[in-house]
Order: structure tokens, then sequence, then C-alpha cells
């Protein structure tokens, strides 16, 4: 407790930190739903302190790093977060500088660095520092990849617009992994723990403010240097080649498509909610226009946040409705009106609206669906393509639903999964790499996250361009699509016809019912902190309930066994016998029929972004009763194991 600096304490403890980002409320009115610029003075320590720590973790841990990189989103109090960043980065360098000057005049005067080790002085260098201003988390990390800088990204994702908070990652291109976040969160709380109420103010009048205003000025050409970097990595990533000449002759593929669509008067149209995201400063319109495609955008000025920013649910009825709007005004053009989609406001998923010509009206589809799609395009294009040297696998984390299983298995591949998370995904994707698969497809079934290799982030455009190759290829006479390729590998050949539409390929997603992760039923609010505990008493719990219900579930469901898995960063442990062991991390308990063929699950965790405590069921089939049932009947038996929890302290 700092009794120095107690508002301090009170803005640090209202923090969630974790690997997956830094995040509180930041709104100085403290409502999560507060739109105005303003941070308390607490607040601007808490983000000195947040990027002074990061810029010793670097100095201290990986010195060959001279440069970092600062975006941010484009909610309210984003502008006066990144001031404040770039004046603590400063601050930081200018320290180092003066240090290392007088190291250089004392040949006893090591450095200490923040993880307690000391360096020579001549290898110590203050940090450059660059402003991109409003960024897409993916053009951040791509351009940090490109000019092997660290970055800071400000931003809180999907939370609410009142929240704020931090995504820190290193020159590959990823955010850091569960064991550096861990180091740098420590190095963090031990600041603000020893910090008076002036500390920062000191540090900050020792500024220069003619380095900060620099930084500023050259904010215009490193956002378009930032731009160019994540252009480029994205015609990577989309064709899945790092040669030039290859890329070109995939994207000529497409554009010519497009052309030819164009010219009949049926142009291949996008719709873009974007809803005021860092994604409508980024490179979405010139990327799709570059390729004759047509987007039409709706609040595409960043900052014009009009509606939620969670890309699911209602928030996805804008982008709906401009699409019915577009086949009512202009038939001809709507014939290639097919889908659009919603970025969240960091821009580093976006889900997708789809036009179903049965029931002429544009429906959503569920993040799970998304993501789906996503694996069943990519691995499809992988057997088209031929490019397939290795066994294939797909990492996923804990929740995405198990027909991603079928759609693996249909199409060659394995599936590992790792706790929720980019980071863990990503670290479990890298293992699988080592072992010698090739995990082209990878991310986060339960919020439609899509992230393609060689990216290490999710990434919206990604996933509509994944899509857009299950539905421009075509077959040639010597050659089938990948869109067939994947209808005969799962036994749906006959939903297969030449003029197929997005809607046809919808109809062969394997159907289950799943819990999407932001209604309110997959939202408990517990009052135990101590989630070994928590899942201790859940076992208890469960155990008598598998004992009472066990006949009830076969009869009405056909669930025969069951077994439970724990997911802890990227390490996934089967047939657990103590839950408890799954900790912070995720539980699942997964049931199979009497083949011992998993067809559904639930599963829990607490959220490392939220202060919430989720729950979610995912079962075989378009049963929404039996869904609904599975989910109630797990969040009876958590409520039951915090009250059991709670009465013992």
């Amino acid at each position: 407790m700092n009794t120095a600096y107690p508002e301090l304490q009170q803005a640090f403890e209202k923090m969630i930190l974790s690997a997956s980002g830094w995040r509180k409320v930041f709104a100085q009115s403290g409502s999560e739903n507060d739109g105005a610029p303003e941070i308390s003075a607490p607040d601007r320590d808490i983000v000195f302190f947040a990027a002074q720590s990061f810029a010793e973790f670097l100095q201290a841990e990986f010195p060959a790093i001279r440069t970092v990189v600062i975006a941010r989103d484009s909610r309210p109090t984003g502008a006066a977060l990144l001031k404040e960043a770039v004046t603590a980065f400063t601050a930081a360098s200018a320290v180092t500088a003066t240090t290392a000057a007088s190291a250089i005049t004392s040949s006893d005067a090591p450095i200490v660095t923040a993880a307690g080790n000391t360096s020579a002085a001549t290898s110590s260098a203050a940090l450059a520092v660059q402003s991109v201003g409003i960024a897409a988390a993916p053009e951040i990390m791509a351009y940090a990849r490109s000019t092997g800088a660290a970055f800071m990204y400000i931003s809180a994702s999907h939370n609410p617009i009142g929240h704020n908070g931090f995504k820190f990652g290193l020159d590959t291109g990823g955010v850091l992994d569960g064991t550096q976040s861990a180091r740098l969160i420590a190095l963090f709380a031990q600041k603000c723990a020893a910090a008076h109420q002036d500390t920062a103010a000191v540090l900050r009048k020792q500024v220069d403010p003619a380095p900060v205003h620099a930084v500023f000025e050259a904010e215009a050409t490193h956002k378009q240097a930032a731009l160019t970097a994540y252009q480029n990595f994205l015609q990577e990533v989309i064709a899945d080649s790092k040669d030039s000449a290859e890329q070109a002759r995939f994207f000529d593929g497409i554009r010519a498509q497009c052309t030819e669509l164009a010219a009949a008067g049926k142009p291949f149209t996008l719709v873009a909610d974007f809803n005021g995201s860092a994604r409508a400063a980024s490179v979405d319109r010139a990327f799709f226009e570059k390729l004759g495609m047509q987007l039409v955008g709706i609040a595409e000025k960043a900052g014009n946040i009009v509606h939620g920013i969670v890309p699911e649910g209602g928030n996805l009825a804008t982008c709906a409705a401009k699409i019915e709007e577009l086949h009512r005004s202009n038939p001809a053009q709507a014939e290639n009106t097919l889908f659009g989609y919603m970025p969240d406001c960091d821009g580093d998923r976006g889900n997708i609206i789809y036009w179903d010509e049965a029931q002429q009206k544009a429906l959503i589809l569920e993040a799970q669906e998304v993501f789906a799609l996503s694996v069943i395009a990519e691995l499809s294009y992988l057997h088209y393509s031929g490019t397939i040297n290795a066994p294939l696998a797909v990492t996923v984390n804990g929740p995405t639903s198990l027909r991603i299983n079928e759609i693996a298995k249909a199409l060659d591949a394995e599936v590992f999964y790792a706790e929720v998370g980019e980071a863990n995904v990503v670290n479990r994707a890298e293992d699988a790499r080592r072992y010698g698969y090739k995990v082209r497809i990878l991310g986060e079934g339960s919020n439609g996250g899509n992230i393609t290799y060689p990216a290490a982030v999710r990434d919206p455009l990604n996933t509509l361009f994944a899509i857009s190759k299950l539905l421009l290829i075509k077959d040639t006479p010597d050659r089938s699509c990948p869109f067939r390729i994947w209808c005969e590998r799962s036994g749906q050949t006959a939903k297969y016809r030449k003029d197929f539409t997005f809607a046809d390929i919808i109809a062969t997603l394997p159907r289950y019912w799943t819990t999407p992760t932001q209604e309110a039923r997959a939202l408990m609010h517990i009052h135990t902190t101590d989630h070994t505990a928590l899942k201790s008493a859940y076992q208890k719990i469960f155990m008598q309930e598998w004992a009472d219900k066990k006949q009830l579930l076969k009869d009405r469901f056909g669930i025969a066994a069951c077994k439970v898995f724990a997911y802890n960063g990227t390490v996934c442990t089967e047939n657990l016998r103590d839950f408890g062991v799954s900790a912070k991390g995720g539980l699942k308990v997964q049931f199979y029929n009497a083949s011992h063929t998993p067809i559904a699950f639930i599963w829990m965790r607490g959220s490392g972004t939220e202060p919430v405590f989720r729950i979610m069921a995912d079962i075989k089939g378009y049963d929404q009763a039996a869904e609904e049932y599975l989910v109630q009947w797990q969040g009876d038996m958590v409520r039951k194991a915090d009250a059991a929890v709670s009465a013992k302290n």
C-alpha cells in the first residue's frame, strides 16, 4: 500500500493487468460510458510510470532495441495518454543518456538496469521515440516489426468508451509473452508503490520540451511509414509469400476478377461500419480500392464513435441496415454486395454481416462462425495451392467451438489449444512449428479473432481476404477451387454449385450452438478472488451434479462421458484430477457421445481485461434450448461454488 500517494494507489488498484493488456476506466468521471477526453492527475502519473517501466524493461532485457513506437486507438482519452507516454519515454531517454555520459568518465560507474543487473556504459543508449498517432493495432505492430522497434499501443480494444489501457510488444510485432509481461507488471507495481505525489511531476519538469515537440512534429511522417509497412506486410500475409512476384500474381488474379465484375456493372462491394475506430485511419479503403473493390464506409472518421464498440450482437445492426439499403436501391450492384464488417476500436478484429438471398435480408454471423470460415478458407487454400510441405495444425483458445475440430479433421489438420489471450495462442503455434507443424491459421474462436501467419496479431483484413478467397477463386479445367475442396472433403459435395454465393458457403458450416461471450448469460460477477479455491469447490459440486444428471444428459443430449481440461498459458492439461490446477486459467468440461466423439462442452475463466467471470457452453446441432440448458447449469454450479468459498472466508 502506497500511503505516501494514496490517490495513485487507488488508481493502480483499479487497473486490470494481464499479458492481454492493462486496462481501467481513464475517464475522469469514473464512468465507463463517459466520452470526455480529460483524465485525472493520478491517472496521468499511471501512464507516466507505465511508459517509464517499459523503457527500463527494454533497456535491461532488450538493449539491442533502440526505438519504441507509440500509437493509440481513437477513443477520447487516447490523446492525453499518448502525450504522457511520449513525455515519459523522453524523460527515460534523457536519464539514460545522462547516466551513460557520466559512466563513460568513470571506469567504476556501472549502470544498474531495471532487472538489477549491471551493464557497460557503452552498451546503453537512449531510446528513440516515435509517435504514429491514431493507428490500428495490426498497423503499429507491422510497423514495429519492419523497423526493429518495440511498441506501446494505447487502447482498451473492445471495452466501453471510458476505458483505456496499454499493450506492450517487441520487434517481432507481437505482444509480450506471459513471462515477460509478468516482469514488466512487477516493475510497474514497484514504481507505483514507491512513488510520491511529486515523483512524476519532478521528472516531467526535467524534460526538455523540444524533443517532445519533435516527436509530434514527425508524427505524420511516421504515420505514413507505418501505413506503407502495414500494406506491405498485408500483401505478404494474404498471399502467403515473401516473394514479391508471387504476391503480384496472387493480387493480379483477385484484381482481374474484380475488374471484370465492375465492367459488368456488378462491382464486388464491401460495407464497413468503421464506427470511428482506428481502422478509419488505416489502409482499408486504399487497399480494397487498389484491387478494384468498392468500399461503402460508415462513420469513417477516426474518433466518431456512434454506437457500442464491441463488434457483436446489436452493434452490427448499422452495417446490416446499410447492406439492406444497398440491395433495395441498386439491385445490379447489390448482386455482389455480399458482406460487410465492423471492427472494434483498435481494429484488430471485425465481425461479419452477410446478405442472405433466400431470406432477402442481412444476417449477422456469430464470432465463432467468422473464425470457422477463416479456418475453412485458409486450410482449403493450402490444399488448392499445393503448398503443404508439413503436417497441418490450427491453434485456438479453450472456448473455441468444437466445430473447428470437425473442420480441421476434414482438411487434414490437428487442433492445439491454449488459454484465452492472443499471446498464448501465438506462442502455442510457435511450439507446434518447432515440432514440425505448418500453422497457417490460428486465433480465438470466442471473439472471431483470426491470426494468419506470419502475423502475430488478429486482423480483420486477413479475415475478409480469407473469405474473399472462398468467394472469388473459381474452378478451372485442371483445378478445383477452395470451396469445392472444402465441400468434397467435408462430405458435402451436393452443396457445391458453380455459381455459389456467400450464403452457400455459410450453409456448409458444421452446425453448433455456442454462447456468445458478450451476452449477459456469459458474464458473471463473483465474490471469490482465489480461483483455485473456486474451482476446487466447483469440482465437488460438478461431480455430484454429474452423478445426479448423467441419465438426463444422455437421454436429452446424447452425452455419455466427460473429460476435464485446464488451459494455462500455452499448456493444455487433459484428464484433470484436481480442477484447482487451472487456477486463473480456463477450465473446460468436454462431453462425448457413446462413440466417444466430442459433442459439447461447458467452460469458465475469469477475464484478464474486464472485471467479469465468463462462462459458456457449446453443443453440436442448432438446438438453442440445449445450449441454454448447459450454460444455465454451468452458471448455477459456479454460483454454488462461489457461495461455498465465500462462506468459508
